[in-house]
């Protein structure tokens, strides 16, 4: 019989799990900073910010480009963003192809040749599937 399991616990090191994960983020702040920055220059040239991401992360794409597009902290126009994530034929039949790792590679320059900037997101970092070529 496995034993008991208690709930109080499993919320707890949750939280702290999730703590601990947003403390971090002062770590990469600089990098963080840099990133917005990037986008930011992007879309006031006018490009689009293309997301992608796997499990969770392809979620969160969807997410940030919703936010983008939608009102972010304040009434505004909608920025171009998309995410990639949302196209099941093309996902599926590029993976039946090529292969899993090759889902996003190409479409960034397909969907818009330089007028991007690209954010992948991706977790476990040995997943394959975000890397550029």
């Amino acid at each position: 019989m496995p034993p008991a399991v208690d709930p109080s616990s499993i919320f707890d090191q949750a939280i702290a799990d999730h703590l601990s994960v947003v403390r971090s983020l002062q770590k990469q702040r600089s990098l963080l900073e840099r990133i917005a920055e990037q986008m930011t220059q992007a879309v006031l040239a006018g490009k689009k910010v293309l997301w992608c991401g796997n499990g969770g992360s392809a979620a969160d794409s969807q997410h940030l480009a919703a936010e983008l597009m939608g009102r972010f902290r304040r009434e505004r126009c909608g920025l171009a963003s998309i995410a990639l994530t949302t196209d099941t034929s093309i996902l599926t039949a590029v993976a039946n192809d090529y292969g899993y790792e090759h889902v996003f590679h190409g479409r960034p320059r397909r969907c818009a040749a330089t007028e991007t900037c690209w954010w992948a997101s991706q977790l476990p970092a040995r997943a394959k599937m975000c890397a550029l070529p």
